[in-house]
């Protein structure tokens, strides 16, 4: 992980984490840092870019956020990313390896025997494909 400025991602309470969502949208949401665990703060959603940012302000208002994403140009061709640098946002880019680290998290648990019941698990779809959104749009009936 390379950061854009010079602390950890740890050092904010509060982590906006963010995924290009495509269509101009972001997939994110926002964690807060308890002494124990990072607990959700605000529910994953996709939102424009934009938006996803003025989000984050309105709940973390004049609070530093360290922001982890792959695609660390999105925020900071926002118009509102210079506020938040200015207080104090840091932003760190995963440019790769992303999937090593969440392999070496499942390795890791693994060896601990904390398992998922498979019964349990389930997605988090927060919006509809783009297959499914031109596939339902194009039909037709035929006689």
């Amino acid at each position: 992980m390379a950061a854009l400025a010079g602390r950890g991602p740890e050092s904010a309470r509060y982590i906006a984490a963010c995924y290009d969502a495509q269509r101009g949208q972001i997939f994110g949401g926002l964690f807060e840092k308890r002494p124990a665990k990072i607990e959700l703060k605000e529910p994953e959603s996709v939102l424009e870019c934009g938006a996803f940012l003025g989000l984050i302000a309105d709940r973390c208002g004049a609070n530093a956020v360290s922001w982890v994403t792959p695609d660390a140009e999105l925020i900071s061709s926002q118009a509102k990313w210079g506020e938040r640098a200015a207080i104090g946002d840091l932003l760190f880019s995963y440019e790769d390896g992303l999937a090593d680290s969440i392999g070496e998290l499942a390795e890791e648990r693994a060896r601990k025997r904390e398992f998922s019941d498979p019964v349990t698990l389930d997605a988090n779809y927060v919006r509809r494909s783009d297959a499914e959104l031109f596939w339902k749009g194009s039909t037709r009936h035929v006689p």
